[in-house]
């Protein structure tokens, strides 16, 4: 993700007297920005940045033509403005309904700046009570497994529930909570799982004030909660990314019960050494580097199989598929990695129902594409009736009328985007006899709730197509937790929209962004075979089977959550939620 507008910075939080803090002095001055610009990294502050902020002019043209454009691309082409208006959603979900158009007035755009705190806060289930504990502190005061008894005064654990419940990854609280926590993720460039600090450690908007107070109960004393009050004075950094996770130091092996085999640019691979007849398959992105190779999904495709091979000769006889934090990227490969494990018997196995808003101007833009992939190509898209991909843009001139929670919208007739069958790959050949090859009993999903987009359409496949039993990390005691988030479809952006309009030669009244930043939303809807709910709402396809509670060896050690998950599923007479 990168920071966008005035310039990249980072905020390293330390521990100080709060004393020194309530001295500080608002500032005041008319160039706020120009001193923000000039002064040192070292010495910036948060009410540096804050001036800052506070001093840019609104300009009242800017902010006409960007809100006209980003209400229009809400109200015109956004697949679940009605949808998101259900009330009620049953568990998993606990989201309140949202009208998108109404609360876009209200937005405030505040993320120039990264806002850090050296606590990575995780919340492990310890003696059978779930706490607040920090997982990581990068500033090495031993601050490791210490219970945050309160936040702002606050008890921690309702504190960052309440905190998550502000996140937007999913409708799930569980996964919000996960989200707002800290975990590990795989680093390509190191290779090894670091931490990466979560949404409530590491903050793109300005927070409310510049100290978090907390309330630290060392695991090893019995005596009154120590007060620790943290305060983040901002550093100069260049661009944020899932890959700059901070990795422990003085780590002597990565993961001592898993031996690395190999990686590719989107999979790592692992085999237990016990129990060793399983292997680990990390698949940590569905998406790759927009400058790579037309082929990158096909040389992917090739390295999985290469590994499974290299698993069979090895004696691996049981797979688990590990999903976590993985926020998906294309919507063929969330087929095609599918199909290494179950084999498509026909085209159409993996395509699901799916459907796009319709008005005229969609109607002559996917005339003027058609044949060009772009959006609203329909040749890109498959007619149920004949099972073949669409020769007219028919799509878009037949539509139909859905209605939900009292307001009509025109829709495509479902159909299905087209993604490619596998069936006569040599490497396919290769993988149709190992053991978990269309074998559920040899395979599982493991997930935090954080599987998203074309990562959820694979867990969907795996687990509601073919009946892959399913494992969620982390979230809240005693809850489901789902497997998967944001589900909904194919997403695209303002910019891309405008430059298909561009390429058809179609005028719109769409316009760009006057600042740095892209404005993204979903175009196009998936359902659940034999559903008439879009997936994104549809709570009753998201729930895992089994609950795995953090606790503080596998939080830290991927290879102990992974070894957890093995022995509940395969040396267990009957596998049994742990919640």
């Amino acid at each position: 993700m990168v920071s966008p507008s005035l310039r990249s910075l980072v905020a390293s939080a330390y521990l100080i007297a709060s004393i020194a803090l309530s001295t500080a002095a608002p500032i005041h001055n008319e160039d706020a920005c120009g001193i923000l610009g000039a002064t040192d990294a070292a010495v910036i502050t948060y009410d540096l940045v804050a001036a800052c902020y506070n001093a840019i002019p609104f300009d009242a043209n800017i902010a006409s033509d960007t809100l006209e454009s980003v209400v229009k691309i809400f109200n015109d082409y956004y697949v679940f403005r009605d949808s998101a208006l259900t009330p009620d959603l049953k568990m998993p979900f606990t989201s309140a309904p949202v009208d998108i158009v109404k609360e876009l007035t209200a937005i405030k755009s505040k993320n120039a700046y990264i806002f850090d705190q050296p606590l990575i806060l995780y919340a492990p289930v310890i003696d059978g009570q779930q706490s607040i504990r920090v997982l990581y502190d990068r500033l090495g005061r031993k601050y490791s497994d210490c219970e945050a008894t309160t936040i702002e005064g606050v008890p921690a654990l309702l504190y960052l529930q309440k905190f998550a419940d502000s996140l937007d990854i999913s409708k799930d609280a569980g996964a919000r909570l996960n989200d707002a926590i800290g975990s590990q993720v795989y680093s390509s460039s190191a290779k090894v799982f670091g931490f990466i600090p979560g949404e409530f450690s590491r903050r793109v908007a300005l927070p409310e004030k510049p100290i978090v107070s907390y309330e630290l109960q060392s695991p090893s004393k019995n005596g009154t909660p120590s007060k620790r009050e943290l305060y983040s004075p901002v550093k100069k950094r260049g661009t944020y990314d899932v890959e700059s996770a901070t990795i422990p130091p003085k780590r002597t092996s990565d993961l001592p019960n898993a031996k690395l085999l190999g990686a590719g640019k989107a999979t790592v691979f692992y085999q237990l050494q016990n129990p060793s007849s399983v292997g680990i398959v990390v698949v940590h992105t569905l998406d790759f580097d927009p400058h790579s190779p037309d082929d990158v999904e096909e040389k992917e495709l090739e390295c999985i199989a290469h590994y499974l091979s290299e698993f069979n000769r090895l004696k691996v006889s049981k797979i688990i598929l590990d999903f976590q934090n993985n926020r998906g990227g294309l919507v063929n490969f969330a087929s095609t990695i599918v199909q290494l494990f179950f084999p498509n018997n026909g085209p159409l196995d993996k395509i699901l129902p799916q459907d796009m808003r319709v008005d005229k101007s969609i109607q002559t833009l996917s005339e003027h594409v058609f044949g060009k992939h772009k959006l609203y190509d329909a040749s890109r898209f498959v007619d149920f009736a004949i099972q073949k991909k669409y020769e007219n843009h028919e799509l878009f001139l037949n539509p139909v009328t859905i209605t939900r929670n009292d307001r009509s919208t025109l829709f495509t007739k479902h159909t299905g985007l087209s993604t490619e069958d596998l069936q006569n790959k040599s490497f396919t050949k290769e993988t149709k006899d190992f053991p978990w090859t269309n074998n559920a009993a040899n395979i599982r999903i493991l997930s935090d709730g954080r599987c998203g987009s074309s990562c959820a359409l694979s867990s969907y496949y795996l687990h509601n197509l073919y009946n892959v039993l399913t494992y969620s990390t982390g979230g809240i005691q005693g809850k489901e937790l789902s497997i998967f988030s944001f589900a909904g479809g194919s997403v695209t952006d303002l910019n891309y929209l405008i430059e298909t309009y561009n390429t058809g030669k179609v005028s719109t009244t769409l316009m760009s962004l006057r600042y740095k930043g892209v404005l993204g939303f979903p175009y196009l809807e998936v359902y659940a075979k034999g559903s008439d709910v879009p997936l994104e709402y549809d709570y009753s396809k998201y729930a895992a089977g089994t609950h795995l509670n953090f606790d503080p060896q596998n939080a830290r050690s991927r290879d102990v959550m992974w070894a957890q998950v093995a022995n509940d599923a395969w040396k267990s007479s009957k596998s049994k939620p742990r919640v």
